[in-house]
């Protein structure tokens, strides 16, 4: 989803104290509604920002356009992938986010899997030999940080680079305490991203 808006959203008054709703929040909600149906998003986004203003006026204008790119089928690069002797598992749900990764690994000669949950990515580490895990930790089915954990169960040894978009305080050491190797938030640094997955992958 790639989301325009206007700054009314979140500069409305509301709440028990009075205050805006703020950005911080609202970005938080669009995170956990995004993989919903523009419909379901457009009711949930209508009910909250009613329940915050409550009896309070409505205090500026509030436009907010959500655009969702489907890709008919997967790129071609997807589906030829990069064949080499190390194999990389990406668990990531969100087709352009698996896109852009699948793009930053091409030079690093890997042969590149996918799962598009939690559950899928546990299912294919049991069954297969896996060098690298990029783990989205926001999915369906079952989020990265429990398929983490499950993976550990069997599989103590294999790196796993935890990637997610909300960089909160205290995240990092969270997700390295429950098994995570390495820890890169979203937006993707590309330049980070290659760093890190150097120490995990060789050229």
């Amino acid at each position: 989803m790639i989301y325009l808006c206007s700054d009314g959203y979140y500069d409305q008054f509301g709440g028990d104290k009075g205050l805006k709703f703020f950005s911080v929040n609202f970005r938080k909600l669009l995170l956990e509604i995004h993989h919903l149906p523009a419909k379901e998003q457009l009711g949930i986004l209508e009910h909250t920002i009613e329940k915050w203003r409550g009896k309070r006026e409505q205090v500026d204008d509030m436009l907010v356009i959500g655009l969702r790119m489907v890709l008919e089928k997967e790129p071609v690069i997807a589906s030829t992938k990069v064949y080499g002797k190390q194999r990389v598992l990406i668990a990531e749900d969100t087709e352009m986010n698996y896109f852009l990764l699948f793009q930053a690994l091409k030079s690093f000669n890997v042969h590149i899997f996918r799962a598009s949950n939690g559950k899928e990515a546990v299912e294919f580490c049991k069954a297969n030999e896996v060098d690298l895990i990029l783990m989205d930790i926001n999915m369906p089915v079952m989020d990265g940080e429990e398929a983490t954990k499950e993976i550990r169960t069997f599989n103590q040894t294999i790196p796993i680079i935890a990637q997610t978009a909300l960089d909160l305080p205290g995240q990092k050491d969270h997700l390295i305490e429950i098994g995570c190797n390495d820890y890169i938030s979203k937006p993707i640094d590309l330049q980070l991203f290659i760093s890190i997955i150097k120490k995990y992958i060789e050229i």
